[in-house]
């Protein structure tokens, strides 16, 4: 079990630290009641959309073609 933990966190070190800054920054701003506002949704909302149009083109070849063609 420990090693299995072991090669996530070494494959995933991204993840990890960035996990850490959050809960360590977490401490240092302490949630109150704007704690939510903190948050703007819109932006994060553009950012999923973009992800799931970057899949999708990934997943249709897309970059290949593109990158194919300008390369020629």
């Amino acid at each position: 079990m420990m090693k299995k933990i072991l090669i996530f966190l070494k494959k995933e070190v991204v993840l990890c630290v960035a996990g850490l800054l959050a809960i360590a920054t977490s401490f240092l701003v302490l949630p109150d009641r704007y704690y939510i506002e903190y948050i703007d949704f819109r932006v994060l909302s553009l950012l999923f959309c973009l992800m799931l149009v970057v899949e999708g083109f990934k997943s249709e070849g897309f970059f290949k073609f593109l990158a194919t063609k300008l390369l020629k």
